[in-house]
């Protein structure tokens, strides 16, 4: 559970909008399903590498040794 909270946390620091997407820590491995997009009022420029990044991160915690993302980009525009 603390590692569900933790990536939904570090998306929204990104500036990476989860409101529509699945998120779930199993075993070791984080699963982001759904859509997701740039937050209103955040300037990302580019929004699959921002989520390589945050998997990046995740992948360096203890608790996840695997991010696995199955997910639509949507942009703002």
């Amino acid at each position: 559970m603390e590692a569900t909270k933790a990536a939904r946390r570090m998306f929204g620091k990104r500036g990476v909008d989860v409101s529509l997407a699945d998120i779930r820590v199993m075993h070791g491995v984080c699963h982001v399903r759904g859509v997701l997009s740039a937050l209103k009022g955040k300037e990302v420029e580019d929004l699959r590498a921002a989520v390589e990044q945050v998997a990046t991160f995740l992948k360096k915690r203890p608790d996840i040794r695997e991010v696995a993302v199955d997910a639509v980009y949507r942009s703002l525009t």
